[in-house]
């Protein structure tokens, strides 16, 4: 049976923000308590612009379930309509109280980037922390060295059935969508370059999970189709950008390793 921390970390996607990056969140979206139940706290969102708008009040979601804990919940109304969004991941749960820190920022936009989805489908995937895949990679540590990364939100580890159902490594997503000049990357395993076999078949496969920000946008170079920067393999290097490490919020994205039949004959993916 799947426990609280698994169901957290295996999020639906079902936005289609194709150009979040360039559609930024302010950087505090002030709350106030209204309401306790016994497991419930509601809250209520300030006025922001992104009430007005289907694709804002998206955004709006993905923020509050990735920042805020199961158990919160912010409303609010527009044109008459209320409004409600309950919190998930727990990525920022001081965000209640105080402005996010950029730590924050940068976890929280990870995770509303990793739940992106170009076809606006929901999709069932694994989140967890790119830091913890890396050490991992590494083996383990000698048991006198100092741990080799920061401790991993509940909500970014995974248990032993949800890695065995969920073992193959997509991307892993990192950026600040609060920023004043948003920035939004991903970066995955070694494919090879499009138009290769390796490269068909990695697509193939992404395509069959209806997955496939990180394949290469053939109308905007340099960016991917859902509008990320790709900077490569996920290496250390790779993971600081413009003078900014993102390695410990950067949050990688695993799928069931099969394909999934149905999908890949529905949406065929060809190199641009």
């Amino acid at each position: 049976m799947a426990n609280v921390l698994r169901q957290r970390s295996r999020l639906c996607v079902a936005a289609k923000l194709v150009n979040l990056a360039c559609s930024a969140l302010p950087a505090l979206v002030a709350v106030a308590g209204l309401a306790q139940q016994p497991s419930i706290a509601v809250f209520e969102l300030a006025h922001t612009p992104l009430m007005a708008t289907e694709v804002g009040r998206t955004e709006l979601k993905y923020l509050v379930s990735c920042a805020l804990p199961q158990g919160q919940v912010v409303k609010f109304s527009h044109a008459g309509k209320a409004y409600e969004l309950p919190g998930a991941m727990g990525l920022a749960p001081g965000w209640l109280k105080t402005r996010m820190s950029a730590d924050d920022e940068r976890r929280v936009s990870a995770c509303v980037f990793a739940r992106t989805n170009f076809f606006g489908v929901p999709v069932m995937l694994s989140m967890r922390s790119e830091a913890e895949r890396q050490a991992e990679a590494l083996g383990p540590a000698p048991a006198a060295s100092a741990p080799r990364t920061e401790t991993v939100p509940a909500a970014l580890q995974a248990d032993a059935a949800e890695r065995a159902e969920f073992s193959r490594f997509e991307a892993s997503y990192f950026g600040n969508m609060f920023a004043a000049k948003p920035v939004a990357y991903v970066c995955g395993p070694t494919v090879g370059k499009p138009g290769t076999e390796a490269w068909q078949a990695h697509a193939n496969w992404l395509t069959s999970h209806e997955r496939v920000c990180t394949l290469p946008s053939a109308k905007r170079d340099g960016l991917t189709r859902c509008g990320f920067v790709h900077v490569g393999e996920c290496t250390p290097a790779n993971l600081r950008q413009a003078g900014v490490h993102y390695h410990d919020s950067a949050v990688a994205v695993f799928l069931p390793a099969a394909h999934r039949a149905a999908a890949a004959a529905k949406r065929p993916v060809r190199a641009p």
